[in-house]
């Protein structure tokens, strides 16, 4: 239920409709060519998108821009603009929060563990922009709460957890938004 919240959020936000963000999230994935992807399977099952009412105002926005013969619209030549990459989080966001994840945490009462292990970091970097939607709020929001979570590990008020962890079980859900007291055994 959240990632709803999160793109409508994000429609409110940046004045868009669900039907435009979408549109737009969908050829920054440059999927249309797969017969298989779910943008083929939303246009074959469900509705074409409109010129008039998505493209068109993407496109009158800066938002997207248009690399076709005038008049035409194949999905493979539009590409985001700038400030329409602005939209969603990137590959350098993903980046920025593996570099700030601790590489070693402590494991209380006998050392560290190394909590980048078991993964691949271009693998990391797809499953972390997939889990948080490609949504740069909720990117914003995990690097906040990052500092406190390595904080509340070293004083032991929480366990570490590897990156892949981290991201898989939504553990910033559990971290709050600044380091205080917290009820219970683990936050």
């Amino acid at each position: 239920m959240e990632s709803y919240k999160s793109w409508l959020k994000s429609c409110v936000r940046n004045n868009l409709t669900l039907e435009q963000m979408m549109f737009l999230y969908l050829i920054k994935l440059k999927d249309f060519t797969d017969p298989k992807s779910w943008s083929n399977q939303y246009v074959t099952r469900v509705q074409k998108f409109s010129v008039e009412k998505v493209i068109s105002p993407l496109l009158e926005r800066d938002l997207l821009m248009n690399l076709n013969s005038p008049g035409e619209f194949y999905p493979e030549f539009l590409v985001p603009t700038d400030e329409g990459e602005k939209l969603f989080a990137t590959y350098a966001m993903a980046e920025e929060f593996w570099a700030a994840y601790p590489k070693l945490l402590p494991i209380h009462g006998s050392g560290n563990f190394v909590a980048r292990a078991g993964i691949d970091k271009d693998d990391f970097v797809d499953e972390y922009l997939r889990k948080i939607e490609h949504d740069p709020s909720v990117h914003m929001m995990i690097m906040k709460k990052l500092t406190i979570y390595e904080d509340m590990v070293k004083a032991g008020k929480i366990n570490g957890h590897k990156i892949s962890n981290f991201i898989s079980q939504e553990i910033w859900e559990a971290i709050p938004d600044e380091d205080k007291p917290v009820f219970g055994r683990d936050a």
